[in-house]
């Protein structure tokens, strides 16, 4: 029995289904850990959030991780999630479920605060890994880190007034 898993954090699909450059970095990122680590499941978070279709986030990071190598027994699909907090509700389910105790989150740099804070106030000990970076999103890095930290108070705020406190002892 597998008792590991590596959880890549989805971000935004294209209108044409496809991997955006944020979901690409991600989940390769967590590939390669995982073809490091033979004895980690993937656990691939991210449901419909593109208005132009209706493909999961985590459907196009299996296929990703399909053509990285990684067997298909290894992979794991969270289809419901809409954003991070949805991602560490939905993981801590499935990492009940599943029995996993050894967790590693996979992420940008930008995203990793928050989403360490919302694993964090679940209940979620795991430890973070920052996606390789690309050499050419330099624009792109700061237009992620002009939403992240809107996004991190958004979420702060949630977490101290208990929004995250049904979710604390739920399977």
């Amino acid at each position: 029995m597998v008792n590991s898993v590596i959880i890549v954090l989805g971000a935004a699909s294209t209108k044409e289904a496809g991997p955006s450059a944020a979901l690409l970095r991600r989940t390769r990122s967590g590939c390669e850990l995982a073809l490091q680590k033979n004895d980690h499941d993937l656990l691939l978070c991210g449901g419909q959030t593109n208005s132009h279709h209706f493909v999961k986030e985590a459907e196009i990071m299996a296929k990703i991780a399909l053509e990285h190598g990684l067997d298909d027994k290894r992979i794991v699909q969270e289809g419901q999630s809409r954003n991070t907090f949805e991602n560490a509700i939905f993981a801590k389910r499935m990492i009940k479920e599943k029995g996993w105790q050894n967790i590693t989150v996979v992420s940008d740099r930008v995203h990793l605060l928050r989403a360490r804070m919302v694993f964090g106030a679940l209940g979620i000990k795991a430890r973070f890994v920052t996606a390789h970076a690309d050499p050419k999103i330099g624009s792109g890095l700061l237009i992620a880190a002009l939403y992240e930290v809107p996004a991190l108070l958004w979420y702060a705020i949630r977490i101290l007034s208990g929004h995250h406190k049904p979710y604390l002892n739920k399977s």
